[in-house]
């Protein structure tokens, strides 16, 4: 789906247990895929780009989401919020040129797998954890991030087989 001023694809709370399987997403004003609420989804091959919001805003538990490409101009090319737990991330490509790449806030036990996280300006961190515990980022690879990683005092994290690439 492809929307100026809403959601591109959005997934809620009476959608449960949800495929979703080579698609595009795009927003420009919104989120481009929006999971909330109780939906419980596979998302697989998919893509979502979006000019000011998150690519993949997640509002959920127990979703799988697999060989993702998520790029965002403005903003987080994903964003867990307060209710998003058990999430899993695999083998995906996310970008943000001027946000946050992952931001996971008030989160608990997500699980990001042969991950390349990548980020384009001065100031942006890839990944960033607030009050987030349980996470686990295995065969992740940071690329040229202007930062590498924000997280307070109370987030609990174990990165695992971590790349730590800085292109000159």
């Amino acid at each position: 789906g492809i929307s100026n001023n809403s959601n591109g694809i959005q997934i809620g709370s009476s959608a449960a247990n949800n495929t979703l399987t080579n698609s595009y997403a795009q927003s420009n004003n919104s989120v481009a895929l929006y999971i909330f609420a109780t939906s419980r989804a596979n998302v697989s091959h998919t893509r979502a780009n979006s000019t000011t919001g998150p690519a993949l805003g997640i509002e959920t538990n127990h979703t799988t989401l697999t060989n993702l490409t998520l790029y965002s101009n403005n903003s987080n090319a994903i964003r867990l919020n307060t209710s998003a737990t058990n999430i899993t991330l695999t083998n995906s490509y996310l970008q943000s040129i001027t946000g946050l790449v992952i931001l996971l806030d008030t989160t608990a036990n997500n699980t990001f797998t042969n991950n390349n996280i990548t980020t384009g300006i001065t100031g942006s961190y890839a990944i960033n954890l607030t009050n987030s515990n349980g996470t686990i980022f295995n065969h992740t690879l940071l690329s040229n991030p202007a930062q590498w990683i924000w997280s307070d005092s109370v987030s609990v994290t174990n990165f695992s087989n971590t790349t730590f690439d800085a292109v000159n």
